[in-house]
């Protein structure tokens, strides 16, 4: 209904912003997640800074569960006393699972302070991390299959000819 609507009517009733909802709809699938190297709570500070990409590192605890992102982008030596503890975690950002939709996945990308979102399996664990450039870059890649399918169904319908079919008398 959201891709196609059946007439004017239903176009109008589901109004603007239907291509992101519909997002809500579109299960993530297969994502091109990338292994994000992490640090955990208690981990030296040192470590984390080592292991951090664009001055971020994600933390998880023991089970392997997000649990913030550390931003350590020019943190002199001198400040990389101590532990990775949850009070020095940036809590911002949502996470996606694997099983989740489109929209989960962007949203968490969008809101990730480090740029990347966070996907985890359906039990909690870390999974990976996407950008928000490789979701839109997949959405693209779904949208040039359904402009495809809405370019031949259409070829169809018209082909077919009026309501009765090829050679119907016309009103």
């Amino acid at each position: 209904m959201l891709s196609r609507p059946a007439d004017a009517f239903v176009a109008a009733f589901v109004g603007r912003d239907r291509g992101y909802r519909a997002l809500g709809f579109a299960k993530a699938g297969s994502l091109p997640l990338t292994d994000e190297p992490v640090v955990r709570l208690g981990d030296d500070l040192a470590t984390a800074r080592d292991r951090a990409r664009d001055g971020w590192a994600l933390a998880v605890d023991a089970d392997d569960k997000p649990q913030g992102w550390l931003a350590v982008r020019g943190l002199a030596d001198a400040a990389l006393h101590g532990q990775v503890t949850p009070d020095l975690l940036n809590l911002g950002g949502t996470l996606a699972t694997e099983s989740g939709t489109l929209r989960e996945v962007l949203d968490a990308a969008l809101s990730s302070p480090s740029g990347r979102g966070v996907v985890v399996h359906d039990d909690g664990r870390f999974a990976g991390t996407i950008t928000a450039s490789e979701v839109l870059a997949l959405i693209e890649a779904r949208s040039a299959s359904e402009r495809q399918q809405a370019e031949t169904y259409a070829a169809e319908v018209i082909a077919a000819g009026p309501a009765g079919g090829p050679g119907a008398p016309h009103e």
